[in-house]
């Protein structure tokens, strides 16, 4: 335990309660209130405090609720959250019985079966923390999306993930939504259809990565500081748009496997090239086992 930090009661709720929870989460998604996209995110973004190198039990991770804090939500990785942040303390004030940090959670599962994607065996027990000025801000441990696969495989790591494991997280996260200019700064959609819902097949985002050709594109953020992305380069020669209207895009992590230090654009002719990425072979030959046919990128 960190001194300072207590934490308050587990939920408490009946399993009618529960079931009453879901179901509002299942209407609020039917309406366009319950964002699957943001919620996978937030749960993501909680789950990625955890570290497993911090001592017995690990510290920070979904237990806790620490993106209710204003001083922890503010920091720019968490740049777009707040709408569902605001959800999730509205469920929280509806279901008093329930925690934030099992909230947060357990829309999170909901929502992303909703949308398409795996049924997520979910069972309560969070507790949310009692954080007072002196705790240290756990939040500071969220991923870089301009690490190297060095870095995306040393944060993993940490969090006692195998490497199939962060592969499948990484894609996986990456199958649903995008990102905008307004939050983050990068500014378009993982897959041609990452709209509401994941895609068909549901490892498109790891045959597209290795696939396809990926051009370099310098975008602003809306504070006008610029933001390198790849774009998604059709047969045409020309980008390739999304249902939303944006570019198919990839972020610098999710590309650096894919550089050999020479070439300015990305282009995949062959699965093997990936075991050229400079730092991480591992975690490249991990990747290249998500594109096999059949496999959903959630069951590897």
């Amino acid at each position: 335990m960190v001194k300072g930090i207590t934490f308050g009661a587990p939920s408490n709720c009946t399993e009618a309660e529960f079931n009453e929870f879901t179901s509002q989460v299942l209407t609020d998604y039917a309406d366009g209130i319950a964002d699957p996209a943001g919620h996978n995110r937030l749960m993501f973004h909680e789950a990625a405090l955890y570290s497993a190198v911090s001592g017995p039990g690990g510290l920070g991770g979904p237990n806790g609720g620490w993106l209710r804090f204003p001083n922890n939500l503010a920091f720019p990785e968490n740049a777009g959250l707040q709408g569902s942040v605001a959800y999730v303390e509205e469920m929280v004030k509806k279901y008093p019985c329930i925690s934030y940090a099992d909230a947060t959670s357990l829309i999170g599962a909901v929502v992303t079966e909703a949308a398409g994607g795996p049924s997520v065996a979910w069972m309560p027990g969070r507790s949310d923390a009692n954080i007072t000025p002196e705790n240290p801000l756990i939040v500071t441990r969220l991923p870089d999306a301009t690490f190297t696969s060095a870095g995306v495989v040393y944060f993993y790591t940490q969090m006692g993930m195998t490497d199939r494991e962060m592969a499948v997280l990484n894609g996986g996260g990456h199958s649903i939504g995008g990102a905008g200019a307004s939050s983050s700064g990068w500014n378009g959609s993982f897959t041609p259809a990452a709209g509401s819902g994941f895609p068909t097949p549901k490892n498109l985002y790891f045959v597209q990565t290795f696939e396809n050709e990926w051009d370099p594109q310098v975008t602003l953020k809306s504070d006008g500081k610029p933001r390198l992305q790849y774009v998604l380069v059709g047969a045409d020669g020309q980008p390739t748009l999304s249902i939303r209207g944006g570019y198919v895009i990839r972020i610098p992590s999710d590309v650096a496997i894919l550089l050999d230090g020479r070439e300015p654009t990305v282009r995949i002719d062959r699965v093997d090239r990936v075991d050229r990425a400079p730092d991480s072979p591992r975690l490249s030959r991990s990747l290249a086992l998500s594109r096999s046919p059949g496999l959903g990128v959630f069951v590897l």
